[in-house]
């Protein structure tokens, strides 16, 4: 068995949840610092249509990734008792062979995708597709590791990991961008960060590497998984508007205007999405006692949104002093997109939480079934 602490007391998962918090806000911060510094350079070096197109291909690779996932890591954060070591080399086998078919598939599938863009993505952008597919396989790799350190509130782990691989996937990309590579810098340098993060997650949480092929040592895993999964590939479907429909009614550039006004609201909730890290495996530690998930979910909506809404309320102030000053002119076309994005993160923070708190307990299926709402009501 893995060996892992107990924490289903509610004064220990209440301190580890603290703590969680508290390095995750720490973590943000760098991180945070790390991705706008390095954003609004590439911004300057690289064009709207540069970006566009590596928002196309990041959509199309890993939403494949997540067909094939079976959504057996959240799974292993939701179970509740011990893991076995068994469970998860059966996992792992799963996740490696559904990987490498995945690279093969993307391979032969590369022109026909590209057609459906209307030939927008070039030779340039079906090679760069291709490689980027590898980025399946090192992630999945990766995948236990950081799940195991999410199952047992091992932030600090978790931190460490994270700032790493930023760090150098960043600094990579904005070096290669000055070099000239353009599109290939992006993919590159998070090819990279994806062999980095590989090792780097199972140097802070190894566990016995081993083949298994027994479909019965992941079978409790997947009902919960599958419905976890059926919810991410909703919210896939949800998020094609932007790298599917508007991809290819439009073009790469639109897509980049739209992938850039969500980068920006990102950072004006970064405060909730601090406390979000914690949110789903502290309240799967805590579903067995009603009184203390109650109080962990008054505390998390209450801290969300004191801390990121007034952030939001700046942002649409200054939204066209900040896209001038920082980005340059350039972006201006991109105003009306940034407006509604900041609106729409309103109402992101608040299901988000409460889309957790359901994972925790179970209820995957009813996730699975919002989302599905949703997605129509968008598309």
């Amino acid at each position: 068995m893995i060996e892992e602490e107990e924490l289903t007391s509610g004064a220990s998962l209440k301190k580890r949840v603290v703590s969680g918090v508290l390095v995750l806000g720490v973590r943000k911060v760098l991180s945070q610092i790390i991705l706008t510094g390095t954003n609004i350079l590439l911004a300057r070096i690289l064009t709207p249509s540069i970006f566009g197109s590596f928002a196309i291909i990041s959509f199309i690779v890993l939403t494949s990734g997540l067909i094939v996932n079976f959504g057996l890591g959240p799974s292993l954060v939701q179970k509740e008792g011990k893991v076995k070591l068994k469970e998860i080399q059966a996992i792992f086998t799963l996740l490696l062979v559904a990987s490498l078919i995945l690279i093969i598939f993307i391979y032969y599938l590369t022109p026909t995708i590209d057609v459906f863009y209307k030939g927008q993505l070039g030779q340039d952008g079906i090679f760069w597709l291709r490689l980027f597919s590898l980025s399946v396989f090192f992630n999945h790799i990766s995948s236990i590791s950081v799940f195991l350190l999410q199952r047992k509130l091992e932030y600090k782990k978790l931190t460490l990991g994270e700032i790493l691989v930023l760090l150098t996937t960043q600094s990579l990309a904005v070096i290669l961008a000055l070099s000239g590579y353009g599109l290939g810098s992006l993919v590159t340098a998070n090819l990279v960060g994806g062999f980095m993060g590989a090792i780097v997650f199972y140097l802070l949480s190894p566990w016995k590497l081993g083949l298994n092929f027994s479909y019965r040592n992941i079978k409790r895993y997947i009902p919960f998984g599958l419905n976890y999964q059926a919810n991410s590939l909703i919210g896939a479907v949800n998020g094609s508007v932007v790298p599917g429909f508007v991809g290819a009614v439009s073009g790469p550039k639109a897509v980049g205007f739209v992938v850039w006004a969500g980068g920006i609201s990102q950072f004006a909730i970064f405060p909730f999405q601090i406390i979000e890290k914690v949110i789903f495996p502290a309240a799967s530690r805590a579903q067995k006692d009603k009184k203390l998930l109650k109080t962990l979910v008054e505390r998390f909506v209450k801290f969300s949104a004191m801390l990121s809404l007034p952030l939001v309320a700046i942002a649409l102030a200054l939204a066209p002093q900040i896209v001038v000053i920082i980005y340059t002119s350039t972006w201006l076309a991109g105003l009306t997109t940034l407006y509604l994005s900041l609106i729409q993160v309103i109402f992101i923070l608040l299901g988000a939480i409460f889309v957790d708190v359901l994972f925790a307990l179970g209820k995957a299926k009813e996730v699975r079934n919002i989302s599905l709402f949703w997605a129509v009501l968008q598309w």
